[in-house]
């Protein structure tokens, strides 16, 4: 499970996942470009559920994509700040 919400938001969304088995979890966010607009995860998570706060600050209106990698299982979402 990996939702964001709100989506679409100004100025913050909390974004949630599930960890069935604990490991390695990555959060990155991405322009629709590919430009890296911040690391919000980077290291290890126990099993359970997880929520990440996500301010986007000084950004602009735009779409954005947010890339969950847990334990090598990779998920995508798109996700929109509205200003």
């Amino acid at each position: 499970i990996f939702e964001n919400s709100p989506n679409p938001f100004n100025p913050s969304t909390t974004s949630s996942y599930s960890v069935s088995q604990p490991g390695k979890t990555e959060l990155v966010l991405y322009t629709v470009t590919g430009q890296l607009v911040s690391q919000l995860i980077m290291g290890y998570s126990p099993a359970g559920e997880h929520h990440v706060v996500w301010s986007a600050g000084a950004l602009p209106s735009g779409l954005f994509i947010a890339k969950l990698n847990i334990n090598y299982e990779i998920k995508i979402k798109k996700i929109l700040i509205v200003k």
